[in-house]
């Protein structure tokens, strides 16, 4: 599997009953370039692998409504026509559909996942080019909702929250046994502003910012580590609000 987020992408790789992970920065990067490079030195034998999107400009998520009388397939043509009015952007987009449990007869409700068009192509392309398989893109959103359904295993709460707390931006679902009845992405919360937080009150550089919130920096004084802590508290008053 790999994550691709707004300036860093993770590759999760099996290893026997457990899995590998690996952070590579995107930092003035191309991300196909170091996925040329990154893909083969990682994976092994293994050539497959799922990606998820989690880059704000390439992918998200929405529920929006439809009249009950139309198929998906004349849903997806719609969207394609008016995805400029729904998602603010003329860019070609491959859409999912994802139906939600309702009680109005004249309409239903969709949670509608989509992905830039031309990024997929580049990473088809350089999936083949290379001799891989992808299995498949998805949202972060969808990523973690179908991590839910198979964890959970057909016994669902009455109501849950889910959340993934990316570098830009803080995904949420809200599932009432079991269906989604909410979705909202968020940029207040993701790791991005923590790190822009602790640069502004304690002068840093973002290499130092890496060192302080991984560890590395042994010997951090109390007060970088009172700012750390309340960019934390402020990260989870933002996701439960």
């Amino acid at each position: 599997c790999i994550e691709i987020e707004e300036n860093y992408l993770r590759l999760l790789v099996p290893k026997g009953a457990s899995w590998v992970s690996k952070w590579v920065s995107l930092a003035d990067t191309d991300v196909f370039e170091v996925l040329r490079k990154e893909m083969p030195a990682n994976f092994g034998s293994l050539r497959q692998a799922s990606v998820v999107l989690s880059v704000q400009a390439q992918s998200g998520a929405r529920i929006l409504p439809f009249p009950s009388g139309m198929t998906k397939e004349e849903i997806l043509e719609h969207l394609v026509l008016k995805r400029e009015d729904y998602f603010g952007g003329n860019v070609d987009m491959v859409f999912a559909l994802r139906q939600l449990p309702g009680t109005d007869p004249k309409n239903l409700e969709y949670l509608v996942s989509y992905v830039n068009r031309p990024f997929l192509n580049r990473l088809e392309n350089l999936f083949s080019a290379m001799g891989f398989t992808l299995n498949r893109v998805t949202t972060a959103i969808e990523a973690m909702i179908g991590a839910y359904y198979r964890q959970r295993s057909g016994k669902y709460e009455k109501q849950v929250c889910l959340m993934s707390l990316g570098y830009g931006a803080v995904h949420m679902a809200v599932l009432r046994d079991g269906q989604v009845s909410a979705v909202r992405t968020s940029l207040t919360g993701a790791l991005k502003e923590v790190e822009m937080r602790l640069m502004s009150a304690l002068k840093l550089k973002q290499n130092e910012v890496d060192d302080l919130l991984t560890g590395i920096t042994a010997n951090a004084d109390q007060h970088s580590l009172k700012v750390t802590i309340q960019g934390i508290n402020h990260v989870w008053n933002s996701c439960r609000s």
